[in-house]
């Protein structure tokens, strides 16, 4: 079972939409919106956002009105109300480490060697410990 705060950061930072679910729940958070609502604030289309609510209740972070179908209502959940803290904490760790330059300092840092090549089989980017590597012909 995971902890709060693992399903947090699975959902919100481990997950490719994570950044949409998370504008989502600060729409929310300002007021109550339905679907249609969403989609249009955040320029995207409706499956796209229906998507993302399904992943956000599944998860029990928002809460539907009674009246499921079109125009249903959404809010955030009791659970995440409570914790959003703990919500604003994780959000604000995953955008130091998302920046450009947290990811090439960590690269540039490693004792891994790390080798980046373009599709076309051209090396264009490699670290201090590739440099040590020694390579055989």
């Amino acid at each position: 079972m995971l902890t709060l705060k693992q399903t947090i950061s699975h959902v919100l930072i481990g997950q490719k939409g994570g950044p949409k679910r998370i504008q989502i729940i600060e729409l929310i958070k300002v007021r109550p919106y339905n679907i249609n609502q969403l989609a249009e604030i955040m320029k995207l289309n409706y499956r796209t956002v229906k998507h993302h609510m399904e992943t956000l209740l599944r998860n029990g972070f928002v809460i539907s009105s009674k009246s499921s179908g079109y125009g249903e209502v959404f809010f955030l959940s009791p659970l995440l109300e409570d914790n959003f803290e703990l919500f604003e904490d994780i959000i604000k760790k995953a955008n130091i480490t998302s920046s450009h330059t947290f990811f090439q300092n960590v690269i540039e840092q490693t004792d891994t060697a790390v080798i980046l090549i373009d599709k076309d089989g051209e090396t264009f980017f490699w670290n201090a410990a590739a440099e040590k590597l020694s390579v055989t012909k």
